[in-house]
């Protein structure tokens, strides 16, 4: 029988792109605010002075070991996101984004599949949410009725007809002579009807057509030829006791979406790997990019949202943890 060899190769952690917390550690953490970026950048592509944050003088032993990223908060402030924004997700076009340092991730091992199917180089640190406030559309509450007979209007006949001026709807059951009625629809109304205005019926005719007068006992009242669909509400014996007007409730306002995102660090936490020759250079870059790993744009305020891009007013606040381990 054939010997079977075997080796295990020794994990070392120089060739790993994430660590743990454990051990000799140097922290940083800088909290960031996108309305204090350089003026030469944009919400989405901002870029921040930290030549004070970092002793670079005398301190050779920053470069040597290794450095990782993590990201404590997270706090957008996005108008952007409003229903009136058409990027190409749709109304709502951003799930989700990735916070991304382009200019200091160094790991070679952390890549991302592009919208084309082929794995590039990662450069985000992480996910930050966003919770979406949806508009609610406004709709209408109809009128609630008792003591009243509501069925449709179907057609109305002018004088000359041979049902002059009468009014044919569904059924005229349980209608009654002198009892006020009244009709609702779209618009002004069919005919020489008006929506909303009480009359009174003159005659049930039939068990589908009446005529109505405009003063209780009047005269009947002359009609024109019309075909439409509408409310009918008559009283039935008694006047028509409305117990709830018709109204409307309007559509929810959303001036913004905001949301705050906090991620506890621990010992055994996982960071991801940077560049500490591009970090104590004294300039941090930040990039938004969307879950498909595309750049976000920013435009100008006031202009229509393309490609889920942010407006110039958007702003965001991030806190980011920068751990040197010997």
């Amino acid at each position: 029988m054939e010997e079977i060899k075997s080796s295990v190769r020794p994990f070392k952690n120089k060739e790993q792109s994430h660590k743990s917390l454990r051990g000799d550690t140097t922290y940083y953490r800088i909290h960031l605010n996108s309305g204090h970026r350089e003026a030469h950048t944009t919400v989405s592509d901002a870029s921040f002075d930290v030549s004070g944050v970092f002793p670079v003088t005398g301190r050779q032993d920053l470069l040597d070991g290794h450095w990782e990223v993590f990201v404590e908060e997270w706090v957008a402030y996005f108008a952007s996101s409003v229903s009136t924004n058409s990027g190409v997700y749709g109304t709502f076009p951003r799930w989700s984004m990735k916070l991304c340092l382009p200019d200091l991730m160094l790991s070679p091992q952390d890549y991302t599949t592009s919208a084309i199917g082929k794995a590039i180089r990662d450069d985000s640190v992480c996910h930050v949410p966003l919770d979406y406030k949806f508009r609610g559309a406004s709709y209408s509450v109809p009128s609630a009725y008792h003591n009243c007979v509501v069925t449709r209007g179907v057609h109305i006949f002018d004088g000359i007809h041979a049902n002059a001026n009468q009014i044919q709807v569904q059924s005229t059951a349980n209608m009654i002579p002198q009892s006020p009625i009244h009709f609702q629809g779209n618009g002004l109304g069919p005919g020489a009807l008006t929506f909303g205005v009480q009359y009174y019926i003159k005659q049930v005719v039939d068990a589908t057509h009446i005529t109505i007068s405009q003063t209780r006992r009047g005269a009947v009242m002359v009609q024109q030829t019309a075909t439409a669909d509408f409310s009918v509400i008559a009283g039935g014996g008694f006047e028509v006791n409305e117990i709830q007007s018709p109204y409307t409730v309007p559509a929810d306002t959303l001036n913004h979406v905001e949301t705050r995102w906090n991620n506890v660090i621990a010992h055994d936490s996982i960071g991801r790997k940077i560049d500490p020759h591009q970090l104590l250079n004294g300039s941090l870059r930040v990039l938004l990019r969307d879950r498909d790993h595309k750049t976000i744009f920013t435009v100008a305020g006031g202009v229509g949202v393309q490609e889920g891009s942010l407006f110039a007013g958007d702003r965001w606040q991030a806190t980011l943890l920068f751990v040197h381990k010997k």
